[in-house]
């Protein structure tokens, strides 16, 4: 008792104290608390936490895939159209592809749609919502390739090939009218530099104006836009 008495101003400074520590403590937990909370409700509402791969088609480290594959990707779960936007393959060595999900959502196929290097390693990247992950295979090669195969490796070009004629006509309708061709002057155009070359057979600067003018004029009958540039030379 003699204790206590000697000692009561400290001990209630204590016990006072260790109360304001406690409260201390509760009002920090209660200003965490939401926060968490929060962060669990962004990651429940993207649905991203649980997202996983759970099978590839055909399988990683398989050989003698052919050079057109359509690879399967399943996901452990359905996904909305903002994430599946979010889903990307990338091929090493690069490579074209589409991508077509089913109905479910859940299952995704990355169709090759120009043909592989035959007999070589190759490797898919896939990236989606919440991780990644890679697949390697190695393309058949070229003797084992079935006439099917062949066949549909065919078709395949002549489709690229037609859809990248439609492209060039739609982006120059008057293709088909060049060259221009005379005794006095060769114009052409050439598709890969995107540009008309007009080559005068003349030395003489005056009528070298002059054919440059009806070379312009007959272009631009031609629906030919100003736009294009026009490389010119004599000789």
């Amino acid at each position: 008792m003699e204790f206590l008495r000697e000692n009561k101003k400290k001990i209630i400074i204590a016990i006072v104290a260790l109360l304001l520590l406690s409260v201390f403590a509760v009002i920090l937990f209660d200003r965490q608390s939401p926060t968490e909370d929060i962060f669990k409700e962004q990651t429940e509402e993207t649905g991203t936490s649980d997202v996983k791969i759970v099978s590839i088609t055909p399988a990683d480290n398989a050989s003698d895939v052919g050079l057109l594959p359509e690879i399967k990707v399943n996901f452990s779960k359905n996904l909305s159209s903002d994430q599946q936007n979010q889903v990307i393959f990338t091929m090493s060595p690069e490579a074209e592809g589409t991508t077509q999900w089913e109905s479910n959502g859940k299952t995704v196929v990355f169709k090759v749609t120009a043909p592989l290097t035959s007999g070589l390693s190759h490797q898919l990247s896939i990236l989606y919502p919440g991780g990644s992950d890679t697949l390697n295979f190695t393309t058949k090669d070229e003797s084992s390739i079935t006439e099917e195969e062949a066949l549909e490796i065919q078709t395949q070009a002549d489709k690229d090939f037609g859809e990248w004629q439609e492209e060039i006509y739609t982006k120059y309708p008057w293709l088909n009218e060049l060259p221009l061709q005379t005794d006095k002057y060769f114009v052409y155009f050439d598709i890969e530099k995107g540009k008309i070359f007009a080559v005068i057979y003349s030395t003489d600067q005056n009528e070298i104006a002059t054919l440059r003018e009806e070379i312009t004029q007959n272009l631009s009958k031609l629906g030919i836009d100003a736009s294009i540039p026009v490389e010119w030379s004599s000789s």
